[in-house]
């Protein structure tokens, strides 16, 4: 078979990891090129040492097939013929399970030098959860269709290695060192309000650290719409493993806005009640927090109540409530198998439908009438009962903001991928 010099470039890439280089010839008008097939060994080989890295990295399977290419340059020809007499003896999907095809290794390397990450890569190329089949189908077409987050980090480490990211510059200083830089980089303009926070930790009176910040057009929403707040935390932000907390608001648009940030390297309560006193101090006293939500996180209510005391500061008393969706995940999770699928009916009932506190009362009470074992009805009035106020449906029909956000699924899926989850 004869191919252009432009054909065999552009076909070679795909079927690349097939095969393996043998003897290289050349002479005055051409370049012969011999390869044997990737399973050409007769005896499965390993890894050296005995630890977990120590498995096979060869099928023994003694392929045959032989292969031979002719490049002739003043022609810019290949002529590409087998040599052996037998062909292959398995299929081009376990060729494709053991080593990925150089094209998509090339596709993923570009991407990655364009500043998308191994993990966007590949979900963009595997076709985005089903987003876009065809793109998936393009892939397995390639040959690719056990391509691996690894395949495509180590396709791009040349590059990385080439052209480091900045951002990454200063990972190897310390926590102090890296705080100063970001309080520097804030500084630089008029436009931040910032703070380097610690606070002693209560239950063992260890210090704990924080940053916060937040943009003065971002302080003005917070003060302006803060009267329903959501608040989550991201975690592993960073290389120092510290959590990054958000304050959300909705604007005149129905829009979700970040407004003020926490970077912390605990989560404790006593140093967000500390972030949350110093965003009430930017905002000069004019923040009005009547109802916030946030997931089942005890860390989190401690710090609202020590941040707003209500009645005691002369404030307006702060209703907590929890996320919908985290409850439901939870709820799911926790009472899950079919023994138990008409209690979390019920649960599920009180805390999506249920419009009274009479009618959450008998869902819960069926909920628990359903349960057989006495560990899953413990768990139930331990865990829901007493809380029922800070998930169930009923607290919240009095207030039209909150069913503008209780409603459905009770959350954006826009605020849920900000927010980290």
């Amino acid at each position: 078979m004869k191919l252009s010099k432009g054909e065999f470039e552009t076909f070679w890439p795909f079927i690349s990891n097939t095969w393996t280089a043998g003897t290289r010839r050349v002479s005055s008008t051409h370049t012969t090129q011999y390869f044997r097939c990737l399973f050409h060994k007769p005896e499965t080989t390993h890894a050296k040492g005995t630890g977990i890295r120590a498995k096979s990295t060869r099928i023994a399977i003694a392929c045959p097939a032989r292969m031979r290419v002719n490049f002739h340059p003043l022609q810019e020809l290949y002529s590409v013929s087998l040599t052996s007499q037998s062909p292959h003896n398995h299929t081009l999907e376990e060729v494709d399970e053991r080593r990925r095809p150089e094209a998509v290794k090339n596709i993923a390397s570009q991407q990655i030098a364009c500043g998308y990450s191994p993990a966007t890569v590949l979900a963009a190329l595997r076709g985005q959860n089903g987003r876009f089949p065809e793109s998936l189908e393009a892939l397995v077409e390639a040959g690719s269709r056990h391509l691996t987050l690894d395949d495509v980090k180590n396709s791009g480490r040349k590059v990385l290695t080439r052209y480091p990211d900045n951002r990454f510059s200063s990972n190897h200083f310390d926590a102090n060192a890296q705080v100063q830089q970001a309080l520097e980089f804030l500084s630089q303009d008029n436009v931040w309000h910032y703070k380097d926070l610690k606070a002693i930790r209560e239950c063992d009176g260890k210090p704990s650290y924080a940053i916060a910040w937040a943009h003065n057009t971002r302080i003005h929403a917070l003060t302006r719409h803060g009267r329903f707040v959501l608040m989550d935390a991201t975690h592993k932000t960073n290389k120092l493993g510290w959590l990054l907390y958000t304050l959300m608001v909705r604007d005149d648009c129905g829009s979700w806005l970040p407004t003020c940030h926490l970077l912390t390297e605990k989560a404790d309560g006593d140093i967000l009640a500390l972030r949350l006193q110093t965003f009430k101090q930017w905002c000069g006293g004019k923040w009005q927090l009547r109802y916030i939500l946030t997931d089942d996180s005890a860390v989190e209510q401690r710090a609202v109540r020590l941040a707003f005391r209500g009645l005691m500061d002369g404030e307006t008393e702060v209703s907590h409530l929890l996320c919908r969706v985290h409850c439901e995940r939870t709820i799911r999770r926790k009472l899950a198998g079919d023994a138990l699928k008409e209690t979390r009916q019920h649960l599920l009932a009180a805390l999506k439908h249920r419009r009274t506190e009479p009618g959450c009362d008998e869902s819960i009470e069926l909920a628990l009438h359903t349960c057989k074992k006495e560990a899953d009805k413990t768990y139930i009035r331990d865990n829901w009962v007493k809380v029922k106020k800070l998930w169930a449906n009923y607290a919240r029909e009095h207030s039209p903001i909150l069913l503008q956000v209780g409603i459905a699924s009770n959350l954006p899926r826009l605020v849920l991928i900000i927010l980290g989850r």
